[in-house]
């Protein structure tokens, strides 16, 4: 802004200063009487009336035929000016400056992208129209959870401490949106200043783009978050910028590149220097051949993986640099359906609503906001039907519930209706456009073109490269290319290099129209914009919260699945009773046959007990122990080996196998402690119980002797051991057939090196000591044997561990073994984060 005495009027059309200290009374108009000349309204016309006493300014409207609004709000009579206050008259914007501070640049560009839109609005609507450009909502019902409020021109502070939520009974400043808690954070001003503090809210409170973690103290020309709101401290006041009816999508010279496998060491550019401006309740659609890199371009909008080069602004803010506190108000729905097919459609979207929406959100509340969603879509009907069940249509339906459960104001569809039928693809266009009506902004990658002309606002069509070919509405698109039907467009695309066609495209008024024109002034990044900053759930609680819902989920699966379930105890089943069938009553074993037979082949026609009369009896009994100890030593290997391997195969693929669904909640919050844990707890549970009936009946039906407990303790850590080795497969592995490969690669060790094949030294042992569990479950279970037959097998050099290895220390060994698998797992999934997008990605505990 110019330096001028202060106060003063700022015209944002001609970047000019109006003063107004050097007279109590200004005059805004056309009219020759006004002390202010303004061009672009009629003859003789007087604007308003800025009126400077000494105890403040006022706006006195004086127009009868444009109407005036200031901070967006209509005036029709004398009205207090605020300090950065935005006046509307008719065409022209004015940025009322009241006093001089260190705040007043940092608050115009807070405020710029706001009078970008009025600008805007004022050249394309009628007059009437400008001052609803932001803030046409309708009123508040209280009762109404979900509806969106309808805001002052300001949100007056007090000098005393309000209650920021959702909750309109607690609430002093209420935002009714499903992403804001319930109490979410309080607010207190004193004088120019007031300090914010988040109350451990589900979504978080931030400041200019940074959380709020304790309380801050915030300035003039502050922005703050909450949700989907986007508000301005004015010093005494909340100035809304925007609301979660109101999002404009601003992409700035985005450039991607990737290695070229042609050329070692050279990149080429799959998304050449594209500039976009889609704007609030748009429908826009993204067209173009393969490889011309559609998809690459909703990644880049989106934040899922960063443009190298050029900037994307959501509502004025840089997405890429401000992620954390701007990730609430979109959402990508993917070409993949990501729900659990074996859980009831409602069963599903609980627990999505559950894991996307604050924790105070009642059972009530969380049922009536699915209730309305599926009825938006019609699958109210459906919603006690097992997703599997439901018709193509339907799931992709059902899945567009799924990720909007939460009230995203920008929507990127990413091939949603790829292999539906011609009827389903219609239904499913009409349903984008009738939530674009109502306020949402829609972007949709597609190749389906049937029904774009009919449904879209505009289409961006991309030629190979990733360069823009066009911009504009269909019917547009179809005189500039000179074809009849959209579809022909990639036959057209063919005809030309891509930077003819996007050259070309540059020195047409659709260009100028729809890129130049909307684009809003550049906003230079600063250093501190770049700071990456992704936060997961801060506090414990939310760690521990999100680890009993997913626990709860995923019993909910398996319990669904209840073939898995049958097929899994089955196995225990099955290798239980053939064990019990090979070895038979080990307690009581009858030697003196095979004793004969020795005796035959060490001098033929005489027996045992020609050749040892009178020792056979403790000949015989030697010859029981040595064969009950060895039959005990291999029946105890194969438990050991078949505990560890149930439970790496009930694990091997749950992780790889929802693939698609981990990347998708990870994107809106989803913790990997809490993700991993519950896996790991309840698989565990699940092979435990798997171990103890395959021990139970084994040991009833050979009477295997040793201590019970430490047997049965001993073969539930190798479950649980073989367990996390499964999961640490399946958070390694890129496809379930990857992980099926794996397993008996890692486990054939296992049943090698253990000890019982063959006596183990040197580097053997310690390798096996070190990296082997069933090594130490398969000694562990020895020790638990009597006295006796640890004897004989220390004798036969089976039993290798030495004496100081007590139980508990083998039980701590195998625990040790379960944390670095668990620990490799974890690793696993972050380095999946940094592979696949990590800019949209939390780098923290989370």
């Amino acid at each position: 802004m110019d330096d001028a005495t202060f106060p003063y009027l700022y015209d944002v059309s001609t970047d000019s200063s109006h003063p107004l200290s050097d007279r109590d009374v200004v005059v805004f108009g056309a009219a020759e009487t006004c002390d202010v000349g303004i061009k672009g309204v009629a003859a003789n016309e007087r604007l308003f009336q800025i009126e400077a006493p000494t105890d403040g300014c006022f706006l006195q409207p004086l127009s009868k035929t444009q109407p005036i609004s200031v901070n967006q709000a209509p005036v029709t009579k004398r009205t207090t000016l605020k300090h950065l206050a935005i006046i509307q008259a008719g065409p022209r914007l004015f940025v009322f400056v009241e006093h001089d501070d260190p705040s007043i640049s940092t608050s115009y560009t807070a405020n710029q992208w706001l009078i970008d839109q009025l600008l805007q609005a004022s050249q394309e609507a009628p007059p009437a129209e400008i001052g609803r450009t932001l803030l046409d909502v309708p009123s508040m019902d209280d009762s109404q959870l979900f509806l969106p409020p309808e805001f002052p021109g300001a949100i007056e502070l007090p000098a005393r401490q309000m209650l920021i939520g959702r909750d309109s009974t607690r609430a002093d400043i209420c935002l009714p949106d499903v992403r804001v808690s319930r109490v979410h954070g309080w607010i207190s001003r004193t004088g120019n200043t007031a300090t914010i503090t988040d109350l451990k809210s589900a979504n978080g409170t931030f400041v200019n783009g940074q959380p709020v973690q304790q309380p801050r103290e915030i300035q003039e020309g502050d922005r703050i978050q909450i949700g989907p709101y986007n508000l301005v401290f004015t010093g005494d006041a909340l100035f809304p910028l925007s609301h979660d009816k109101n999002v404009q999508l601003v992409a700035n010279d985005l450039v991607r590149r990737v290695p070229d496998r042609k050329h070692w060491g050279k990149k080429k550019v799959i998304l050449d220097d594209v500039s976009l401006v889609i704007r609030p309740k748009e429908f826009v659609c993204i067209l173009g051949p393969s490889g011309s890199g559609k998809t690459t371009l909703l990644s880049a909008l989106s934040a899922r993986v960063r443009a190298d080069e050029g900037q994307v602004m959501l509502n004025g803010q840089d997405l890429y640099a401000h992620f954390d506190a701007l990730k609430q108000n979109l959402t990508v729905v993917p070409q993949k359906d990501v729900l659990h097919d074996v859980l009831p459609l409602n069963l599903a979207l609980r627990y999505t609503a559950k894991l996307r929406l604050p924790g105070d959100m009642s059972r009530h509340d969380i049922e009536w906001r699915i209730d309305e969603m599926l009825d938006s879509v019609n699958l109210t009907q459906h919603q006690y039907t097992q997703i599997r069940r439901l018709s193509g249509g339907q799931i992709k339906r059902a899945s567009w519930v799924n990720e909007v459960i939460c009230n995203p104001s920008l929507i990127f569809l990413d091939e949603v209706t790829s292999g539906l039928d011609d009827q389903t693809d219609c239904e499913m266009m009409q349903l984008f456009r009738r939530i674009a009506d109502e306020g949402k902004t829609i972007i949709c990658v597609t190749h389906s073109v049937t029904y774009v002309e009919q449904q879209c606002d505009l289409v961006v069509i991309l030629a190979t490269g990733g360069s823009l070919a066009f911009v504009g509405p269909p019917a547009d698109a179809l005189k500039y290319f000179n074809i009849s039907r959209l579809g022909e467009v990639y036959q057209r695309l063919k005809e030309k290099p891509a930077n003819q066609w996007k050259d070309e495209f540059r020195q047409t008024g659709f260009y100028e129209q729809y890129v130049e024109r909307r684009l809003p002034n550049k906003v230079e990044r600063r250093a501190s914009d770049c700071v990456k900053s992704r936060q997961q759930p801060r506090e414990l609680l939310a760690i521990i919260r999100q680890f009993l819902l997913l626990t709860r989920r995923y019993f909910s699966i398996k319990c669904a699945d209840r073939r898995a379930m049958v097929m899994m105890f089955g196995q225990s089943l099955f290798i239980a009773l053939l064990l019990a069938w090979l070895f038979g009553d080990i307690s009581n074993m009858n030697v003196e046959d095979e004793a004969n037979q020795i005796a035959q082949l060490v001098a033929p026609g005489l027996s045992l007990k020609d050749l040892f009369e009178e020792d056979q009896e403790k000949i015989l009994k030697e010859a029981e122990e040595i064969k009950r100890a060895d039959l005990s030593s291999k029946l105890l290997f194969l438990l050991a080996i078949s505990s560890l391997w149930l439970g790496c195969n009930s694990s091997a693929k749950e992780i790889v196998k929802e693939r698609s669904i981990y990347t998708k909640e990870r994107d809106v919050g989803l913790n990997v402690i809490s993700y991993y844990g519950s896996k790991l707890a309840l698989l565990s549970i699940l092979c435990v119980l798997q171990t103890s009936l395959l021990f139970w009946i084994v040991r009833t039906f050979t009477h295997l002797g040793g201590e019970v407990g430490e047997q049965w303790l001993l073969l539930s850590l190798s479950s649980v051991t073989g367990v996390s080795i499964g999961l640490a497969i399946s958070a390694m592995s890129t496809t379930e057939d990857l992980a099926v490969t794996i397993v008996p690669i890692t486990l054939i060790p296992q049943i090698i090196l253990a000890g019982l094949i063959a006596p183990l030294a040197d580097l053997t042992r310690v390798f096996s000591q070190t990296f082997i569990s069933s090594y130490w479950s398969y000694q562990g279970l020895l020790y638990s044997l009597s006295k006796p037959l640890q004897d004989r097998l220390r004798d036969a050099s089976a039993l290798d561990l030495e004496e100081l290895y007590t139980q508990s220390a083998v039980c701590s060994l195998l625990g040790s073994h379960i944390a670095f698998f668990a620990l490799l797992a974890i690793v696993a999934l972050y380095a999946r984060d940094i592979r696949h997008g990590s800019s949209r990605r939390w780098l923290g505990i989370g």
